[in-house]
């Protein structure tokens, strides 16, 4: 167990404990793909990952919850609410569990493809800062998103049955959806949250209340989808470009759309490749 909460716990961005959670992530991830694929049905392996889900949700919230209760008092902060990308899915096994529309399914198996996929991948690779801090986060973290990347791999293989060009459209207009939802919650969610400290240092330099009271609330972003910041500060692609007066908002939305785009593509290559050489066909056919 110590070893476990020095891995899970101490892990610096790419420093020698994250790169280790990173190699027993693969490990975990080429095995139970493996596993997964050759012995259980879709069925099956939709129960494991909901109940991985319900599982690794609750350590999250329990432990949230105590930590942060000499300030939010049994409160869970609104930033982790499970509002991301990743964190949804848990809804979708859910869904997927009980539902009997097999249509449904399907979609849902598309849609979970990139998502879960880049998601996961992401996630263990920009590892958030309380992974890297709090033991049973950590464990909770890689353990999480090491599943959904095995999900993703087993709907990949084709065991949940094919995907077509429909699908590919489907998840493209699911994941605009969830965007402009996400754009939404946000602005629902945010706050500014008042710092005593720093109202106190101003009224001692004399500022005028109204002023100070001003300078003193602090936003507290709330980021689900990361819509509205990058998941992490300095990256090279997806990062803030400030542009004819603006802080770059747009320009970061615009790259991450096209990220998406690109991402889900991929993903959905062999369908789009198969329908690509069925309009060939049907132009040829029609030339003669």
């Amino acid at each position: 167990m110590n070893f476990l909460v020095t891995l899970a716990g101490k892990t610096d961005m790419f420093g020698s404990n994250h790169i280790l959670a990173l190699c027993i992530s693969i490990v975990i991830i080429v095995a139970g793909s493996i596993l997964s694929i050759k012995y259980l049905k879709i069925e099956t392996m939709q129960k494991i990952l909901l109940g991985v889900g319900i599982v690794t949700e609750a350590m999250k919230v329990i432990t949230y919850t105590i930590n942060s209760e000499p300030t939010l008092h049994g409160y869970l902060s609104k930033g982790d609410l499970p509002f991301h990308l990743c964190s949804i899915q848990i809804i979708l096994f859910f869904i997927l569990v009980f539902s009997k529309n097999e249509k449904l399914k399907h979609t849902l198996h598309g849609f979970m493809v990139p998502t879960c996929l880049v998601g996961g991948v992401a996630a263990l690779i920009l590892a958030t800062a309380s992974s890297r801090s709090m033991p049973m986060i950590g464990i909770q973290y890689f353990t999480y998103h090491s599943a959904i990347t095995v999900f993703a791999i087993y709907l990949l293989s084709g065991k949940a049955g094919e995907f077509t060009i429909k699908d590919y459209r489907n998840t493209l207009l699911m994941l605009v959806a969830a965007l402009f939802l996400a754009l939404y919650l946000n602005s629902i969610l945010y706050y500014r949250e008042f710092d005593a400290t720093r109202f106190e240092e101003l009224v001692a330099a004399d500022t005028p209340i109204s002023e100070a009271i001003e300078q003193s609330l602090k936003l507290q972003n709330i980021n689900f989808l990361y819509v509205i910041n990058p998941p992490q500060s300095g990256l090279p692609y997806l990062a803030k470009y400030p542009i004819a007066g603006t802080e770059g908002w747009i320009v970061y939305l615009i790259h991450y759309a096209f990220l998406a785009i690109v991402v889900v593509s991929l993903t959905f290559i062999k369908p789009i490749i198969k329908e690509i050489k069925g309009l060939k066909e049907k132009l040829a056919k029609k030339a003669k």
